[in-house]
């Protein structure tokens, strides 16, 4: 957590101003979304949840990348054991995938279907499977 924190420090002080364009894409979300990752690796939903919110408050523009951190927000809510919640973002990033034409976007709806495969006899669970599926033949 300290790493994290030092992290945040320095990219907050940072004169960005000079930055190569290639780099334009590390901000405060970026990391925000490295360290949810790695706490939802580590099982810890609950941060994992909290780091997900902040990497949603993103550029506009990237929507390949809103839907990974909408996609990483669904997968710490089912670490939490919050289905409902889940479902509901999972919609939201099937609305973003619904507007691109990725296999990667595809291969993390996938992984979210998957996830949630434990409770697909709950209804919010079995609708988004299912809408799911529909987004992926449309692709």
């Amino acid at each position: 957590m300290r790493a994290l924190t030092e992290a945040d420090t320095v990219l907050s002080r940072a004169d960005r101003a000079e930055d190569p364009q290639w780099i334009s894409y590390l901000d405060e979300a970026y990391v925000a979304a490295i360290a949810g990752h790695c706490f939802r690796t580590l099982g810890r939903g609950h941060q994992a949840a909290r780091f997900a919110r902040e990497s949603l408050d993103m550029r506009p523009g990237y929507v390949r990348g809103r839907l990974f951190n909408t996609v990483l927000l669904a997968g710490a809510h089912i670490l939490e054991r919050k289905i409902d919640e889940a479902c509901v973002v999972g919609h939201q990033a099937l609305d973003l995938a619904s507007k691109l034409s990725s296999a990667r976007a595809t291969v993390q709806i996938d992984a979210l279907v998957r996830d949630l495969q434990p409770w697909r006899s709950h209804g919010a669970v079995r609708g988004l499977s299912e809408r799911a599926a529909l987004v992926a033949g449309q692709s």
